[in-house]
């Protein structure tokens, strides 16, 4: 018998994690690999719950693009960026830097705009 493989524990934190899907996988491929899951000793997994504040933080009210606006609308409204990042990647992701945010593009138009964290 097989000693209890990293896919296997991986495959068992997805089941405690409720990734049915994943683990089910997992489960297809370690039974061709001639693990028998079932007799092979387990271990719990715990998890801990992170409470993140996001719910109450009060929305901002800096102007900054939104989705669909061109690389030209966003020069016109808001003015040349403090910097702006070379396009990378299939499809070319670009970012300009603005004081109070900063904008993503996908080719020539905005995909999202994020309000800087000290604002």
């Amino acid at each position: 018998m097989k000693k209890l493989t990293i896919k296997a524990i991986l495959c068992t934190a997805a089941l405690a994690a409720g990734s049915y899907a994943m683990a089910e996988i997992s489960l297809d491929e370690l039974m061709s690999e001639g693990v028998d899951y079932e007799s092979e000793n387990s271990r719990t997994v715990s998890t801990n719950t992170i409470n993140i504040p996001l719910k109450d933080k009060p929305k901002s009210t800096v102007k900054r693009p939104v989705r669909q606006n061109s690389q030209s609308m966003v020069l016109n409204k808001f003015g040349q960026p403090l910097k702006k990042y070379p396009a990378k990647g299939k499809p070319p992701i670009s970012r300009w830097d603005y004081a109070k945010f900063t904008v993503y593009f996908e080719s020539e138009y905005v995909i999202h705009s994020v309000v800087k964290s000290n604002q």
